[in-house]
């Protein structure tokens, strides 16, 4: 078995893994109120080029969009695939660019 990025899986991984998703759950109660419960979750993962207006719309009506934005960009982007706050992968990979050149400029400063 492999892990996305082509390394073995190891027991240590799985239990890290495991860990954090319990420590997870009990920080994301925002979930349960998350627009895109119960919806078709293949709408969330579109194929490469393919747009997604309608899952753009969908969290933008959503009571949650920001806690959701927060727990997207606390992830590696290359291991959370998806939408997410109606961001895709290339545009959270973006804004974290951008907040880690920001936060380089202030410590420079």
């Amino acid at each position: 078995m492999s892990a996305a990025s082509g390394q073995t899986l190891s027991i240590d991984w799985l239990f890290d893994e495991l860990a954090d998703i319990v420590n997870e759950r009990s920080t994301q109660a925002w979930r349960v109120d998350a627009a895109c419960l119960g919806l078709d979750v293949d709408m969330f993962f579109p194929g490469q080029g393919e747009k997604y207006e309608e899952v753009k719309a969908i969290c933008a009506s959503c009571p949650v969009a920001e806690p959701c934005r927060e727990y997207a960009l606390s992830k590696p982007c290359t291991n959370l695939l998806g939408i997410w706050a109606g961001e895709g992968k290339n545009t959270r990979r973006t804004v974290k660019e951008r907040m880690a050149k920001e936060r380089r400029v202030t410590v420079a400063a």
